[in-house]
């Protein structure tokens, strides 16, 4: 097969590229990879943990009675296996291999001040604290970190950026309100658009109390909404002090869910869809509701997509 001139010229030019890309993002030591800064954090050295990236979304984690909890949130209790987890791949942060000495790299590997996947700040009790921005993920498991203070940038070992996120519901139990949905004999939907209390029937199915019988509605729609009703997860909790801002004396629905668990006690709760939330960080893109159930101490924010529905159903959306 006979190859032309101008594509021999075009496949060295190619080939060419491809060894200087893989020269510049191969990871390889460059010399003395001797790092110690990571070696001396541990679970009684350890203070808090602040995570922020370049989408306004921050966390602060610390340590409260041998507990983690969200600093940020009063206390909020989080995930201490998962922190725990974190303590012991950064202290091998301390074998990362030497990538680059130079600030130019600095952006390519997103590990510059104004361009990064995440700033870590690391506080321990000891009064020291490492900063340090971490940026691509040339290979699996494999992350570029650089120290705040100096221009050189590692490779680091068994860490990957999907791992720890900077938003709390990567850091906590997301799940907020939970019943068994299956043990609800009654519940009120009380929102802009009017009150309907429903009602279930010796037969499972559900009725609208001094409205309609059970035949002329929807059972595959209040299904749906009691679903909805009894697992709400959490985008962030708030803290346990309410705020104006929370909507609460002007709420967007007020649902009142009344029912009798396995061991034949009954119960009753009310959750609370608040306003939208409209903090700096706010996003039209991803609308958040403030949240509160009455088995909880804290509000939280919630999707839209999980509380929208219930703060604007009414009767007719119901009838068949």
């Amino acid at each position: 097969m006979n190859i032309s001139r101008t594509n021999k010229i075009l496949f060295l030019t190619l080939l060419l590229q491809c060894c200087v890309l893989i020269a510049i993002f191969w990871p390889y030591k460059l010399g003395s990879t001797s790092l110690n800064t990571f070696a001396d954090i541990s679970t009684d050295s350890f203070e808090s943990l602040y995570i922020s990236d370049l989408n306004s979304n921050s966390t602060l984690i610390g340590f409260t009675n041998n507990q983690c909890v969200l600093l940020d949130a009063e206390n909020y209790p989080c995930d201490s296996d998962k922190l725990n987890e974190f303590i012991n791949l950064i202290n091998k942060f301390d074998e990362g291999e030497l990538i680059s000495k130079s600030i130019d790299t600095h952006r390519t590997l997103k590990v510059h001040t104004d361009i990064h996947e995440r700033y870590v700040e690391i506080q321990l009790n000891t009064g020291n604290i490492i900063k340090m921005y971490l940026g691509t993920t040339p290979r699996l498991r494999s992350t570029h970190f650089r120290l705040a203070e100096s221009p050189n940038v590692y490779l680091s070992p068994n860490y990957t950026n999907s791992k720890f996120l900077a938003v709390a519901n990567d850091w906590v139990e997301t799940e907020y309100f939970d019943i068994d949905e299956d043990h609800v004999t009654s519940f009120i939907v009380n929102n802009q658009r009017g009150r309907n209390q429903f009602v279930k029937n010796e037969s499972g199915d559900w009725l609208i109390l001094d409205k309609s019988i059970s035949d002329s509605l929807n059972q595959v729609k209040i299904k749906s909404l009691l679903t909805k009703i009894t697992s709400i997860s959490l985008r962030k909790p708030v803290g346990i002090e309410r705020k104006p801002e929370f909507g609460y004396d002007n709420a967007n629905a007020i649902v009142e869910i009344f029912g009798t668990d396995s061991n034949g006690v009954n119960f009753s709760y009310i959750v609370t869809v608040g306003a939208e939330y409209s903090g700096e960080d706010s996003n039209m893109n991803d609308v958040l509701f403030y949240v509160k159930a009455t088995n909880k101490d804290y509000w939280i924010l919630s999707p839209e997509y999980e509380v929208l529905e219930i703060a604007e159903v009414d009767y007719d959306y119901f009838l068949k």
